[in-house]
Order: C-alpha cells, then structure tokens, then sequence
C-alpha cells in the first residue's frame, strides 16, 4: 500500500521514526519527502503488521502533526 502523509511532517524526524517502527514490526517499506511537504509511505509485508504500521502513521513521532492520510492500493 502507498500512502501520502499531509501536516507537519518534514523536518520533525517523521522518516526515521517510520524506519524504526516499520523494522519493530516486521515490514519493509520507503518513506521519502516530496517536494510539496507531504511524505510518501509505501509499505509491504504481512497484513497484521501492516494494518499495525497504518495506525501507526496517523500520529507519526512527537514532533509532527499529522492532518490527512491518504491511501492508494498497489496492484
């Protein structure tokens, strides 16, 4: 699954907190910064984890501040 992470979330360790749970959890996925702020996840791996990792992603780490989440289904 592919998802686009909208607010505060550049600059407040969003990626690497992403790497450190995704790893706590067992999947593997990117997170990279796209150049209108927002960050993209993709994530892979078995579906518990991954349904674990999704709620996840709507807080992210203490610094940031998460507005909108949106997911696209990977074929």
């Amino acid at each position: 699954m592919r998802f686009i992470i909208s607010g505060k979330v550049q600059g407040v360790g969003y990626r690497a907190w992403f790497y450190r749970e995704a790893e706590k959890l067992g999947i593997t996925g990117t997170a990279v910064n796209r150049d209108d702020g927002t960050v993209e996840i993709v994530l892979s791996g078995p579906s518990d984890a991954v349904k674990g990792m999704i709620s996840h992603i709507s807080f992210g780490p203490p610094a940031a501040h998460v507005t909108h989440v949106e997911s696209i289904v990977l074929e």
